[in-house]
């Protein structure tokens, strides 16, 4: 894989005075092209006799555009602070890609299919937020309001000279939401609390071709309230919060287009997907440089990747992907403790999680089975300053074997990288810092899969090394710290 591009930015603060700011930003992402090339091979059998091989050769390439945009004003008028945001997000991307297949049946005969893929999208999108603080009785309250808009469209056509079950496709989702929320927090005494709650309304408009589909438009109103506690315990820092949660579907998700993967394999979104609502409670434990947390979950209608006979189709191997939302809620648990200590130039971080769910899926059998087996990932990162603005980094991650959602890992993965970042002052340009790294060092970082449902997908992928070089050249910095907070970034982070 391969990327060029540049991205420049331009940054504005200004201070009125102590109680008055505001200031602007914006940056442009242009990524020219982006290679990525990879083989997807498989073996076919029929009441265990061997029936047939494909051996494709898959490319895909990407040209990516982005502008991001933001306003803010920061003040404060007697009590009351007030924080005002605006954010555009304007981006298209074109992605050609396709595969050359070749497939060779029990008796030796050979055949060949060519199919190419072209699929476009882009994101118009603006949002508000507004954020009112006030002291009241001991404690801050906080009222705001959000609102934004997308304008999304997702356009898919192909080339092949067979005839492929497939259509093109031409669709347009048009959402805006609006919210309101309220938090009040105060000490007790060594105790702090804090309770809020948001309201979000979202309406979705769903267009094929220019039509409204009214199956396909939904309109959502949601309360998510939240609560926390924290209170220190000799040198321990204590706390416990609740939240309720909401995981809309990404846009890419979203969408009605169905794509060639090879002979027995397509995929495809989904446009009646739900959002997922979790219940999530964290304990933390803070002592100087270790940190202990315990996450507890419930979530459902969760939207996961399941593979099912294609519709229609009078050939059983064939098999369709997309994305549901699961018939049934499932907990899950996570205990993660990290240790970040500072000895001199060294800066350590060693971190451990175990993740264990009760998650219920079908298998192709036909029966109900529960993935629970726990998986552990361990991380060592090692940052290192030297003289001459160099710093090293060394970053070992190790996942086990394990269940998350409806994929059960049956390989356990191990990456090693080390990197080396330096920087260079070029006193009135600015300064340049050129970031060389390394991934994988010894190709220990193979996965495998195995995806269950009505139909159950084994994948295996083999390491690979890879490097890369980052230049970045930064001028004329805005000496006082920025100040816009954002808006819209849940909905952003959809695309």
């Amino acid at each position: 894989m391969k990327w060029r591009g540049w991205s420049p930015q331009i940054q504005v603060n200004y201070m009125i005075d102590e109680n008055h700011s505001f200031g602007a930003y914006y940056k442009w992402d242009n990524h020219p092209w982006q290679n990525f090339s990879g083989w997807l091979n498989t073996e076919s059998y029929e009441d265990d006799r061997y029936r047939e091989l494909s051996e494709s050769n898959i490319y895909q390439q990407t040209t990516f555009k982005k502008h991001i945009f933001n306003a803010y004003y920061n003040g404060k008028v007697g009590k009351l602070g007030i924080d005002f945001n605006v954010d555009g997000l304007f981006d298209s991307t074109s992605d050609p890609n396709g595969t050359e297949e070749h497939i060779t049946d029990a008796e030796g005969n050979k055949t060949f299919r060519k199919v190419d893929n072209f699929t476009k999208s882009k994101n118009r999108f603006w949002a508000t937020k507004l954020v009112l603080t006030y002291p009241i009785a001991k404690g801050t309250l906080t009222l705001g309001g959000e609102y934004s808009y997308n304008n999304r469209t997702d356009s898919y056509s192909y080339q092949s000279e067979q005839q492929l079950p497939v259509t093109n496709s031409d669709t347009r989702i048009r959402e805006s939401m609006t919210a309101g929320f309220m938090e009040y927090g105060r000490n007790f005494g060594r105790l702090f609390a804090q309770a809020g709650v948001r309201y979000e309304y979202l309406y979705t408009g769903y267009f094929e071709s220019g039509k409204r589909q009214d199956e396909m438009s939904r309109k959502y109103g949601d309360w998510f309230p939240t609560a926390l506690l924290s209170m220190p315990l000799g040198k321990v820092q204590l706390s416990l919060s609740y939240r309720q949660d909401i995981m809309r579907p990404e846009y890419g998700n979203l969408t009605n287009s169905t794509i060639y993967i090879n002979r027995y394999t397509y995929q495809t979104g989904n446009p009646y997907l739900r959002p997922a609502y979790s219940h999530v409670v964290v304990l933390n434990a803070a002592y100087k440089a270790l940190n202990f947390v315990v996450n507890y979950s419930y979530t459902k209608d969760v939207a996961t990747l399941v593979t099912e006979p294609y519709p229609g189709s009078d050939d059983p191997l064939l098999s369709i992907i997309h994305p549901v939302n699961t018939k049934d809620g499932y907990d899950k648990l996570v205990i993660n403790p990290s240790f970040r200590p500072t000895i001199g130039k060294w800066h350590p971080l060693w971190s451990a999680g175990w993740i264990l769910q009760n998650y219920k899926t079908l298998t192709a059998s036909g029966k109900e089975m529960t993935m629970n087996r726990p998986f552990w990932q361990f991380v060592w990162n090692n940052d290192i300053e030297l003289p001459a603005d160099i710093r090293l980094n060394a970053c070992l991650q190790l996942t086990t074997k394990g269940d998350y959602d409806n994929l059960r890992m049956t390989r356990t993965a191990c990456n090693l990288g080390l990197g080396v970042q330096r920087d260079f002052a070029l006193k009135a340009l600015g300064k340049l810092t050129a970031d060389l790294r390394c991934y994988d060092i010894f190709n220990t970082n193979k996965s495998g899969v195995t995806i269950y449902g009505i139909r159950e997908l084994t994948s295996y992928n083999p390491s690979r090394r890879y490097f890369s070089l980052d230049i970045t050249w930064k001028f004329n910095e805005a000496r006082s710290k920025y100040r816009g907070t954002g808006a819209g970034q849940e909905q952003k982070a959809r695309m």
